[in-house]
């Protein structure tokens, strides 16, 4: 095996094998979280070697001893990891159909397939490279935060933008030792595989194999999802993060463990650290369990566990660190316009909300982005509104029904152009949320139809 080969195998297994301790920190064993646990050790694992790396950029420590992260980071996660599973199992493992693991073997080769043929395109234009990879370089080549690193963010675009892909990114210019131009977008890829990984996993739990296939189908073959397997974008992060902290926050309800708990605030948490546009997704979901805790006048439906903070960590983190080298988002008043959404959304919502709601119409709800699963979910509404609203579906109709109005008056409020804003954004920010909303219908299938349940 050639040193490349090597150094590529390595930068991949590495944090792989941090998930693996991670989980196992938390007793989580794949017997246990089932198909989605590669997902979760891929998600996890991803998100504490960028802590990691974080970390040793704030220390000052360069991209030559980056290779020691992963040893270093697996220390605490030996020193404290269980020896056996705190609580009960919410369910027992079932023996799976072998055409059913099959079918999602044969998902996951096509887009391993997909994946690797990407890297025969070089990372040279659209939002990948001026945004991600560009700031996976400054990164790299700019050791520490210093000023160097500082006067090189005020040339990027979008400088404000979470950190967690120019991380990984250049974790793995770092294990090359050289600036790569196409296998530094291969763990945000890999992030495809473990989302195919967690829906399996997480709708399985709620419908019979069959349906699972179909649900599956439907979310390999969105136009979208067939572009965020090839490029590096943060989108499919926040999808995989958002659906993993639904899959684990239902867990939770049912087992009451901490290890759910701390699985669901990392996929929140991960899903903050790579895009702004998970914070409106937190926000939709607090707001959704206020209401609930409000009207039920009982805050039994929280859990109880530190974990929770991480999320609220990650965001802290982020607002800190642009803080200190004085990032602004455009939203929020750092454009050509010089007024924050608020001001603009005032001033502009009459003339957008038609041109909104006709785009709605015409392309959101049959969305190729989302397989008119949001065309679903508003007749859903409409329908069987009890249904939705009651129960473990209250948290994900809330949650999805809110994002979906935040992201409305986003675009009401943008000082962009409002029909090229819907059409090179629209789609990515819908798929964020697509999963996620496979999730739901499973759950609302299972209440409605239980011969389709598992």
């Amino acid at each position: 095996m050639s040193s490349d080969s090597f150094s590529l195998l390595w930068s991949l297994l590495a944090p792989a094998l941090l998930g693996i301790l991670v989980l196992r920190r938390f007793a989580l064993q794949p017997r246990q979280v089932g198909l989605a646990y590669p997902g979760w050790v891929w998600t996890c694992g991803c998100l504490y070697l960028a802590l990691g790396l974080f970390l040793y950029q704030c220390l000052g420590l360069g991209p030559e001893t980056w290779w020691t992260a992963p040893f270093v980071l697996a220390i605490p996660t030996l020193l404290v990891s269980r020896a056996k599973f705190m609580g009960r199992i919410d369910s027992a493992p079932t023996a799976l159909p072998w055409p059913f693991l099959i079918f999602v073997g044969l998902l996951l080769t096509l887009s391993l397939i997909s994946l690797i043929s990407a890297g025969s395109l070089l990372v040279i234009e659209t939002d990948e490279a001026r945004i991600w990879a560009a700031k996976a370089k400054l990164i790299y080549l700019s050791p520490g935060f210093g000023n160097e690193f500082a006067s090189g963010l005020q040339s990027l675009p979008h400088s404000d933008y979470p950190l967690l892909n120019p991380l990984l990114q250049a974790w793995m210019f770092s294990q090359a030792g050289e600036v790569l131009h196409s296998a530094n977008r291969l763990p945000v890829l890999v992030f495809s595989l473990a989302l195919i990984c967690i829906a399996a996993g997480a709708v399985l739990r709620a419908l019979k194999p069959l349906y699972v296939c179909l649900l599956l189908v439907l979310l390999v073959d969105s136009e979208v999802f067939r572009v965020l397997s090839q490029r590096a974008y943060s989108d499919l992060m926040v999808a995989t993060g958002c659906l993993l902290a639904f899959d684990a926050w239902s867990r939770w309800r049912k087992s009451k463990l901490e290890a759910h708990a701390a699985m669901a605030s990392a996929g929140m948490a991960l899903a903050l650290w790579s895009k702004n546009d998970a914070s409106l997704f937190l926000l939709a979901a607090i707001l959704a369990l206020l209401v609930f805790c409000i009207e039920r006048r009982s805050w039994s439906s929280l859990p109880r566990s530190p974990w929770l903070f991480l999320p609220l960590g990650i965001l802290l983190l982020q607002l800190i660190f642009n803080a200190v080298f004085g990032l602004s988002n455009d939203l929020l008043g750092d454009n050509p316009e010089g007024s924050s959404l608020l001001s603009l959304l005032f001033s502009q919502f009459g003339d957008r909300i038609g041109p909104i709601a006709n785009y709605i119409l015409d392309y959101g709800l049959l969305s190729p982005a989302t397989q008119g699963i949001f065309l679903v979910f508003a007749v859903a509404l409409l329908i069987l509104p009890l249904r939705c609203f009651r129960g473990e579906l209250y948290l994900p109709t809330a949650t999805i029904g809110l994002s979906l109005l935040g992201c409305l008056l986003v675009y009401a409020g943008s000082y962009q152009n409002l029909i090229w804003h819907l059409d090179t954004s629209a789609g990515r920010l819908l798929f964020q949320l697509t999963p996620f909303a496979f999730l739901w219908l499973a759950m609302l299938l299972r209440r409605i139809a239980p011969a389709l349940s598992a």
